[in-house]
C-alpha cells in the first residue's frame, strides 16, 4: 500500500480477517512466521504508537455524552505537554470531521438506554484513534 490508499479485507466469516489485523497492529503475541515491516522497516515498538486499531466492539462509557467520551480519551491519550483547552479543541476538530457535532451532547447509551445511532457509536469509537493522530489506522468492521 502506498500513503493515503485505503485497503479493505473480504472473507467470510471464520476466515481470519481480525486476527490478521491483530497481527499486523502488533497484538497478536505466540509465534508468528514471517515479518511485518512499514515503509521498508521492521515493525518495532515505536511504529506501534503511531498506529490506531478500532476494534469490531465498540468499548465505550455509556453514561458520558459523545463530546466528554472524546475529551476523556485526548486527556489520556495525547501528550501531557498539551493544555486542557488544546485537548478540547483537538476533540471539537474531530467531532467535525466524523460528522458528530448533532449528537455531540448526547450521551453514548449501552445495552439497556440507547441514544446515539450505531454508526455514531462507530464513528465516536474511530474519533477515539484519530485523536491520536495515527500514520496507520486498523479498523475491524468499521460499518
Amino acid at each position: 500500500m502506498s500513503p493515503g490508499e485505503v485497503m479493505a479485507m473480504l472473507g467470510p466469516s471464520g476466515s481470519g480477517k481480525p486476527t490478521l489485523l491483530t497481527a499486523l497492529d502488533g497484538w497478536l503475541g505466540g509465534k508468528l512466521k514471517g515479518t511485518i515491516s512499514y515503509n521498508g522497516k521492521p515493525f518495532n515498538s515505536i511504529m506501534k504508537r503511531n498506529t490506531g486499531f478500532v476494534t469490531q466492539d465498540d468499548v465505550l462509557y455509556p453514561d458520558l455524552t459523545v463530546n466528554k467520551t472524546l475529551v476523556f480519551t485526548a486527556l489520556l491519550r495525547l501528550p501531557n505537554s498539551l493544555t486542557k483547552q488544546k485537548n478540547v479543541e483537538q476533540s471539537e476538530a474531530v467531532i467535525n470531521q466524523l460528522g458528530l457535532t448533532r449528537c455531540k451532547t448526547s450521551i453514548i447509551g449501552g445495552t439497556f438506554v440507547r441514544w446515539i445511532s450505531g454508526g455514531e457509536r462507530k464513528r465516536v469509537s474511530i474519533g477515539q484513534e484519530v485523536l491520536i493522530n495515527p500514520s496507520l489506522l486498523f479498523l475491524d468492521e468499521p460499518t
